[in-house]
């Protein structure tokens, strides 16, 4: 009975952490989607008015020459806008999500990373899921999943080691879906591992805040780890981390699968 007890009390002081959290980050969602618009819209008015003046000054060379730096500027700032807009879950349009097979954008991911993996890093991948369906947006998974993969390689570029990608089926009990805040039901597993130097327990809390790095200067946004949380609970879906600091550390993703058939 006493060991029940604890247990119980365990599970509740893990679920009341994971509401504040969830809180936290949905409140940090809801300011970068207003400062994500709002800088847009500033930047749709220089850029507005800059191709104004250069259809004017055509043939001023070095007023044209100007005014397309301006321009080029303006659209590498726009760049920054889509990890924010991502994070904070306010740039899907609609009809973006649609029924899809997930093992197919895992290994695509797979093959790109593939292409410029460094030689002391290897991938091991056991795909078990291969006809998992799930309603998403098929950019943002991809955007997700590369960020996820990015961050685990970066994390190895030193010394080196495995970066490990598995998707499997999953059921979700009761007591699973309270600690994970979803519901109960059948889901997609993505695990992504690395055998880095893991993730020392005091930034643990932090590594899904926006801005929030550990690399150096131009290493990094910090928006990485954000941004595949705001896709991930956008899709309903939950993500948490285990780590053994001087071992490895290893992301969960949990994604709820659909029933559906013709899809191919």
């Amino acid at each position: 009975m006493t060991q029940k007890i604890w247990i119980d009390e365990e599970e509740r002081e893990m679920a009341e952490e994971l509401a504040i959290h969830t809180n936290k980050m949905d409140a940090l969602a809801t300011l970068a989607n207003g400062i994500a618009h709002d800088f847009n819209n500033i930047l749709s008015g220089i850029v507005g008015y800059s191709e104004v003046a250069l259809s004017m000054a055509e043939k001023e060379k070095p007023v044209a020459n100007i005014l397309e730096r301006i321009l080029d500027a303006c659209e590498r700032a726009k760049t920054l806008i889509d990890p924010i807009l991502a994070f904070s879950r306010q740039n899907w349009q609609a009809g973006d999500e649609e029924p899809m097979q997930i093992a197919p954008v895992i290994r695509e991911v797979i093959e790109l990373l593939k292409a410029s993996l460094p030689a002391n890093i290897k991938i091991k991948e056991n795909i078990i899921c291969d006809k998992g369906i799930i309603f998403a947006s098929k950019a943002m998974i991809h955007k997700a999943v590369m960020n996820l993969c990015t961050n685990a390689i970066q994390a190895m570029k030193d010394k080196g080691g495995t970066l490990a990608i598995e998707l499997k089926n999953v059921e979700v009990d009761q007591a699973s879906a309270i600690s994970d805040n979803i519901t109960t039901g059948s889901y997609i597993m993505l695990s992504v591992s690395d055998t880095g130097p893991g993730i020392p327990q005091n930034i643990m809390k932090r590594i899904f805040d926006p801005y929030f790095t550990t690399k150096g200067n131009g290493e990094g946004t910090g928006l990485g780890l954000s941004v595949v949380y705001g896709v991930i609970k956008n899709n309903k879906g939950s993500v948490k981390v285990k780590s053994i600091p001087g071992t490895k550390t290893t992301f969960e993703i949990l994604l709820p699968q659909i029933e559906i058939t013709g899809l191919s």
